[in-house]
């Protein structure tokens, strides 16, 4: 069963090395990245200002990061999507894009918003690749996979304790 199940892992793993939106779709996540970890830190950085308007603005700004997590880049590709989502929906409020106006990142905002465009356009022609293929996804290979390690490791643990005692009683005789 095991070897079945490791052939569907390296069947599935080559169809998505073949796959090149899948590699376009890794791209233009790191650049959908690098653009919130850039608006995150440009709203960061009026934390300790004087001005009380960007003060204010920062507030404004950085519960709604904060709430929806200031390292949301590092969450899977679908959480990431719902939470961008989220951003999107309060950061296109008028007061928002007032606070972005008034610390002067609006332009930073617009880029996240192209880059995330941008990634959902190819994330979604990957999907649609995905479901015309004939392939396991890595989830689901993964799932089948999972269960047959977990009841070998055991007996592997045990296999080797007894190889182990072997030589040693072998040594001693």
């Amino acid at each position: 069963m095991i070897l079945a199940e490791l052939a569907k892992l390296k069947e599935t793993l080559t169809a998505i090395h073949i796959n090149r939106l899948v590699e376009e779709a890794f791209k233009l996540d790191t650049v959908r990245d690098d653009a919130f970890m850039m608006l995150r830190d440009l709203i960061y950085v009026y934390r300790k200002s004087k001005n009380e308007s960007k003060q204010e603005a920062f507030l404004l700004l950085w519960n709604v990061i904060e709430k929806l997590g200031t390292t949301l880049y590092g969450d899977g590709y679908t959480e990431q999507l719902g939470k961008l989502a989220a951003l999107f929906l309060e950061f296109d409020k008028k007061e928002s894009i007032a606070a972005m106006n008034e610390l002067n990142i609006y332009p930073f905002y617009e880029d996240l918003k192209t880059a995330e465009a941008n990634f959902i356009s190819v994330y979604n022609q990957k999907l649609d690749n995905d479901t015309q293929k004939n392939y396991s996804t890595i989830k689901e290979t993964r799932a089948g996979l999972s269960p047959l390690i977990k009841d070998l490791l055991p007996t592997l643990r045990v296999l080797f304790a007894l190889l182990i005692k072997a030589v040693t009683w072998a040594e001693l005789l």
